[in-house]
């Protein structure tokens, strides 16, 4: 969601002239945002302490993606002490509630709205910064590998379903091309479950591969 966060930093920089609009991370799409966004200061992919320290100097954290299957950077933004502008989704949505300004998914003018009033409001900014630290410290990894496991172990008490007809298990496997009489472990392995004459297609490498079930 990349064009929000351009029109996202075009609205700060419009409302509030001294604000410093920052993004981390690197991609196939950085040439295109920072012609887009001039003032967006790309600070490329980050790590460790150099992380650490964008998050300690920041104010407020926008996350306007509605694709991430997760997005644990909203998390660590809110562990961080940042006021946090999401949308009701994945991470934020599940951890969140509460202690960010979190927005209906797609509803793009409160996501600018919400991200303007917060870059200038000190007092609301130090207030979610603070709950949502609060709010982050018992999420360690210990609890969460346990949440994993006790999900596991609900997961195997489940009976088994009735198998469908016409629905089939498929394994492929890819391997490296190499002469007959030398043995190769397989690049990817994939299982999956599919449905009786239908094709296959998947890509591996930029190669792409078909298997009629």
């Amino acid at each position: 969601n990349l064009t929000l966060l351009v029109e996202t930093c075009s609205a700060v920089k419009a409302a509030h002239p001294h604000a410093r609009c920052i993004a981390v991370g690197a991609g196939s799409a950085s040439e295109d945002l920072a012609k887009a966004c001039p003032h967006l200061q790309l600070l490329g992919h980050l790590v460790g302490d150099e992380l650490a320290e964008v998050y300690a100097s920041a104010d407020v954290f926008v996350f306007p993606s509605l694709e991430d299957m997760y997005g644990n950077v909203a998390l660590e933004a809110a562990a961080s002490g940042l006021a946090v502008v999401a949308f009701d989704r994945a991470a934020a949505g599940d951890y969140l509630t509460g202690v960010a300004r979190l927005i209906a998914p797609s509803d793009a003018g409160t996501f600018i709205a919400t991200t303007v009033e917060l870059v200038g409001d000190g007092r609301a900014r130090q207030c979610l910064g603070t709950s949502a630290r609060t709010a982050m410290l018992p999420l360690t990894w210990a609890k969460t590998a346990q949440q994993f496991l006790n999900a596991i172990t609900r997961a195997q008490q489940v009976p088994p379903r009735q198998p469908v007809p016409g629905v089939i298990p498929v394994t492929a496997q890819i391997f490296a091309p190499l002469p007959a009489d030398q043995a190769s472990e397989p690049l990817v392995t994939i299982r999956l479950l599919a449905m009786r004459g239908h094709h296959l297609q998947w890509h591996h490498d930029e190669t792409k591969f078909q298997i009629r079930i």
